[in-house]
């Protein structure tokens, strides 16, 4: 099922892990996340089939991408 229309108060916030919390708009091709991180929580190395757009809207975070490492902060994608 596609939705084409969404307010993000609307969709529903579900705790994928300690201090991470989601809100998904999904697709038939592709899935739109909001993730909200508490300061400090960690998300394990993982995979996924499909690529991924990420974009900071506040605060920091670690990001590796296969063996590359860097800080992302507001406004980096």
């Amino acid at each position: 099922m596609t939705i084409t229309f969404a307010r993000l108060e609307g969709l529903p916030e579900r705790q994928m892990l300690p201090g991470v919390y989601l809100r998904i708009l999904p697709g038939d091709t592709l899935m739109f996340s909001v993730v909200r991180f508490d300061p400090h929580a960690t998300v394990p190395t993982h995979q996924h089939p499909h690529e991924q757009i990420g974009f900071v809207l506040e605060g920091e975070l670690d990001l590796w991408i296969a063996d590359e490492r860097r800080r992302l902060a507001r406004g980096d994608m």
